[in-house]
């Protein structure tokens, strides 16, 4: 007979054998939560002196203390079960946390003090007391369980946690013993978005955000609306509450047009022209992990697709350094601003430092004596910094500034938490697009930085190409780059170094302006113009030196494929798929190009890549898969690598041929403006990627693709009849 069963007869005998009720100290059996469906050791039957939480009114409570409010993946939370009676001397306990909407097990359970043990039954944990936990002989309480909690991904939604407790009265039998229940809930983390940069001006430019839900639940999406003065004044909200803009479905995406979708409904007069028309946006979605990117165009002019910050949901409450790599104090021909934006309820001070940006390989030395005063950032507030008027006038740097061609680097200091920031060049008729700001973490590991750049151009007879580094630490590393082809077919990427090229050292605070084919190209022997696959390569570049960032740039004298940040490589991975979106893709083929860049770092495997495609509606309608099932694009991995210890290599895809083609859909693709969103997963860890839409004489410029969390919580469990409950007040 299973022994549930058998201890649920011995309870119901209620057989007073001392022995056989110290047995059950040792905790309840599973499934005694009073969630679910799950009974308790009241319904039972054995502890039912009274009935189920009547003790509360006699003085005696049972709490779950400590669950968060939302939960983010991976993060470990302490709580506590506390239970405490009036004249009563032992106490028990048993908890689960279970996804509200399916049952399944939500996250997992850790003993922590010595009083606890975890079981399992039917593919739940349960955490309940031990024998030494029933604490004998303490009287009233509150008696105190600690466990931790190490959170599940949030996209499978709300997490439950039930509990049940018993304020046993020691007497070695089931009599005079109080059950009670309690419940909590934590949400799955809302998700905030920031685009730094938008125009209100819808007489020159529009504007759009994308976001895309990955999760398989939907979610409200709301808005706050704030200037961005183009001095460093205050930013004010526009919005008295936030804008309601629906709900952003399960696996689909949202469309947003900045003027007809947000303005308008503000009744904010067009087009709007204060401050330049620039205003900062903070979506708030009532779901996990969503992605989203910005962008900014007219007819023959676009500032980029940049892809929107991620606002944490908690903050560690350090200060903020963010790395502008490329800038440009050429005001006579370029105008150069940044963008600061303050999520947090404190204000902080905030300063900068200037530094040079060699176009040879010589040293960076740094303009200013000290950091310069730019003045507190708002709690809950935006600044933009003109480069020319705010920075270098102020710190005494004559402009137009054109040494080294104009470049700059500035690394800002900001005395709050979690504070993020775009960059942005431009002149009246050509830009190098809008790009994130990268923030320096505040330790280290220690380790070196490997840095990707997944698209650059050999051809130096059409495009120059940069590369900036940027070190924040205070030691020297040295440098040293690997170069791979990108071949516009889906054919295997080769590796054009036979070994790692040296570069020398990029010292400490202080940045490198790396061109492709003068310092990279010439040296290695490869004759320039590079033009095989269009010119494309990809980099991968090794320093010796913690933390370092990059962002890299083509450009030619009329045309910019923008500033794009480089991608970090970890140094060890968790093993699983790789799954990055495209937030914004065009499919009209006969107007504008769309490429998609991956980059498999792993030695140890190629990997798989298939790829599903969603429409992305120019109206809030849902978004619609186009793909029955995902399209297998090949792998991604040097061909036949598999224990050779080297599989890196990359693979170019075009949208048009290598997607739609295949997938039979009509070229050029037109609807929704030709708009798509598009998820690939890779059978490999760590994959980074670029995309890039352009046509022969315009570009919505190189922007990374996004990779959100892995997978949900999986199929729901059933849960088996927990049959009837032992007795004894030790056994719970």
């Amino acid at each position: 007979m299973h022994l549930s069963r058998l201890l649920g007869l011995l309870c119901l005998l209620i057989v007073p054998l001392t022995t056989v009720l110290l047995s059950f100290s040792g905790g309840p059996p599973a499934q005694r939560t009073g969630g679910f469906g799950e009974g308790t050791c009241n319904s039972a039957g054995c502890h039912s002196s009274f009935s189920l939480n009547e003790g509360r009114s006699l003085g005696g409570d049972f709490l779950i203390e400590g669950v968060p409010e939302s939960y983010q993946l991976g993060q470990t939370y302490p709580l506590k079960v506390l239970i405490s009676h009036p004249g009563q001397s032992r106490w028990g306990f048993e908890l689960s946390s279970r996804f509200a909407a399916s049952g399944a097990q939500a996250g997992q359970l850790v003993s922590v003090d010595g009083f606890t043990q975890v079981i399992e039954s039917g593919g739940i944990q349960y955490i309940e007391h031990n024998s030494v936990g029933t604490r004998n002989g303490v009287p009233d309480g509150p008696v105190e369980f600690q466990l931790n909690w190490i959170a599940p991904d949030p996209s499978a939604g709300p997490v439950s946690f039930n509990a049940a407790g018993n304020a046993a009265n020691g007497n070695f039998n089931n009599s005079g013993d109080y059950i009670y229940t309690a419940q909590a809930q934590s949400l799955g983390t809302n998700t905030v978005l920031l685009a730094n940069f938008v125009s209100g001006n819808s007489d020159a430019l529009s504007s759009r955000v994308y976001l895309w839900n990955p999760s398989a639940t939907a979610g409200d999406v709301t808005v706050r609306v704030f200037t961005l003065p183009l001095s460093v004044g205050m930013a004010q909200e526009l919005t008295t509450t936030p804008i309601d803009l629906g709900t952003l479905a399960a696996r689909a995406a949202l469309n947003v047009k900045v003027v007809e979708d947000i303005l308008v409904p503000l009744g904010i007069p067009l087009p709007y022209t204060t401050d330049g028309g620039d205003l900062t946006l903070e979506f708030t979605v009532q779901a996990a992990n969503i992605k989203g990117a910005v962008q900014v165009f007219s007819s023959s002019f676009a500032s980029g697709t940049n892809p929107l910050h991620v606002i944490p949901s908690s903050s560690a409450g350090s200060p903020t350094v963010l790395v502008a790599n490329f800038m440009n104090g050429n005001d006579a021909s370029l105008n150069s601003r940044v963008y600061l934006w303050n999520p947090s309820t404190s204000a902080g001070t905030v300063t900068v430092r200037i530094f040079t940006l060699p176009l040879s390989t010589g040293m960076a030395q740094e303009l200013t004596g000290a950091p310069l005063d730019l003045d507190p950032l708002g709690a809950k507030s935006a600044m933009n910094i003109n480069v020319a008027d705010d920075l270098l006038t102020p710190a005494g740097i004559t402009t137009p500034y054109t040494d080294d061609g104009g470049n700059l680097t500035l690394e800002f200091t900001i005395q709050a938490a979690d504070v993020v920031g775009a960059a942005q060049v431009f002149s009246s008729s050509f830009g190098f697009g809008v790009y994130p700001l990268q923030k320096i973490p505040s330790t280290s590991a220690g380790s070196p930085t490997v840095l990707v750049a997944n698209f650059m151009n050999g051809n130096d007879d059409a495009f120059n190409s940069r590369v900036y580094l940027w070190n924040p630490s205070a030691s020297a590393g040295d440098l040293s780059v690997r170069v791979f082809t990108l071949p516009l077919n889906s054919s295997i990427a080769e590796e054009l170094t036979v070994e790692p090229f040296s570069l020398g050292s990029l010292e400490g605070e202080s940045a490198r302006n790396i061109k492709l084919a003068e310092d990279i190209l010439t040296p290695l022997g490869i004759t320039t113009p590079y033009i095989t696959d269009g010119g494309n390569l990809t980099l991968e570049f090794t320093i010796q030196a913690a933390d370092v960032v990059g962002a890299a740039q083509v450009f030619s004298s009329i045309f910019a494929f923008g500033t794009n940040p480089l991608q970090a490589i970890p140094s060890t991975s968790a093993g699983s798929p790789t799954v990055l979106v495209a937030n914004f893709m065009n499919g009209n083929d006969s107007a504008l190009n769309s490429r998609i860049y991956l980059w498999n770092p792993s030695a140890s495997a190629r990997g798989d890549v298939t790829v599903r495609v969603f429409s992305l509606p120019l109206k809030g309608v849902t978004a619609l898969e186009l793909t029955t099932t995902p399209l297998n694009l090949g792998s991604v991995g040097t061909s036949g690598c598999e224990g050779s210890g080297e599989c890196k290599g990359a693979l170019n895809i075009k949208l048009a041929e290598d997607i739609l083609t295949p997938l039979g859909i009509t070229t050029p693709y037109i609807t929704d403006g030709g708009n798509l969103t598009l998820e690939f997963t890779i059978e490999a860890a760590d994959v980074v990627g670029a995309a890039q839409v352009f046509s022969s004489s315009f570009a919505f410029g190189t922007y990374i693709i996004q990779d959100p969390p892995g997978a949900g919580a999986g199929e729901s469990s059933s849960t088996p009849d927990p049959g009837p409950d032992p007795g004894g007040d030790e056994g719970y």
